[in-house]
């Protein structure tokens, strides 16, 4: 399979070929984080440099908004506060320039998008991100009649559009996870959350690593000596055996994590990010080398509730 896999950039193990991306992981936010609180600043200014958000949310509802162990908390607050907050940090930004804005706008006979790029551009945006944001609006009133209340809405989508968020919703091991998963599934696009479980991913990827196991990475695959012994092969694969609290803790992650959701999401989580953005690689010839550039240069922002 190597032969067939040899990629120009990024790399390729068993004939699966992995395509880098950036990701930055930044400190959990408190609500009022748009004023100031907490690392609020620091996120916020971090945002303006990534394509996409990944929230990662801890789905066992074992941790509240101000990062304190508790039980029976509701996760589904952390992505509506956090959503708000960036919303509202944008909209103070330009709400406070606004009477200027308009005044501007008009003197110099502006489009409305090119007005709002120029409020944009330091989140990132381009005049197609502004253009998709007002043609989703449909809105018909000229610029400088707005108000506020259409600018709320217009910086709502503009969100939406300029930072598109996954849902990681992690510790899905956990035994109180199971039902807000199902909330937040209804209550957001199930299309954009993913149940994960960085805890399993990382044991498994130890595991495999100090060679106690054959783990195919985004998948429900685990195979020990044992089950390869079991297929045929007397040498087990060449696989260290495992001792009883491992082999347990592996069959409890096949049980609970990878039989049920066919993974333990990590992978799905990149995937996703990447496919809200359009940036599906294809590798046939120059062409193919090209998308996994642009691929390549997505940032996505990594960010943790807590």
């Amino acid at each position: 399979m190597q032969d067939k896999c040899r990629p120009n950039y990024g790399s390729c193990v068993d004939g699966r070929r992995s395509v880098p991306i950036e990701l930055l992981d930044v400190a959990g936010l408190v609500p009022g984080a748009h004023q100031g609180k907490g690392l609020g600043n620091k996120f916020l200014d971090d945002l303006r440099h990534a394509d996409a958000l990944i929230h990662v949310v801890d789905a066992s509802g074992r941790t509240n908004a101000e990062g304190e162990n508790t039980r029976g908390y509701d996760p589904s607050q952390d992505i509506a506060w956090l959503r708000s907050e960036i919303v509202q940090w944008i909209k103070g930004n330009l709400w406070e320039r606004w009477g200027s804005i308009k005044r501007r706008h008009t003197a110099v006979k502006a489009t409305a998008v090119d007005t709002l790029q120029q409020q944009f551009s330091g989140y990132g945006s381009t005049s197609s991100v502004v253009a998709r944001t007002l043609d989703k609006l449909a809105i018909k009133e000229p610029l400088e009649t707005w108000s506020e209340e259409t600018v709320d809405r217009v910086v709502a989508a503009f969100t939406d559009e300029k930072f598109p968020t996954v849902i990681a919703l992690n510790k899905i091991d956990d035994s109180d996870a199971y039902t807000n998963l199902m909330k937040i599934t209804k209550q957001q696009d199930p299309n954009l959350v993913v149940a994960c479980s960085a805890k399993a991913e990382l044991f498994l990827r130890k595991m495999a690593k100090q060679g106690y196991i054959r783990y195919t990475e985004g998948t429900e695959f685990v195979d020990t000596r044992e089950d390869l012994i079991a297929d045929g092969d007397p040498d087990g694969g060449g696989l260290k055996e495992l001792d009883e609290k491992n082999k347990a803790t592996i069959e409890e992650y096949r049980d609970m994590i990878l039989f049920r959701y066919g993974s333990t999401g990590v992978v799905q989580v990149l995937s996703k990010a990447a496919e809200v953005l359009g940036l599906v690689p294809v590798f046939p010839g120059v062409y193919g080398y090209l998308k996994m550039l642009l691929l390549a240069q997505a940032k996505m922002i990594f960010y943790r509730s807590k």
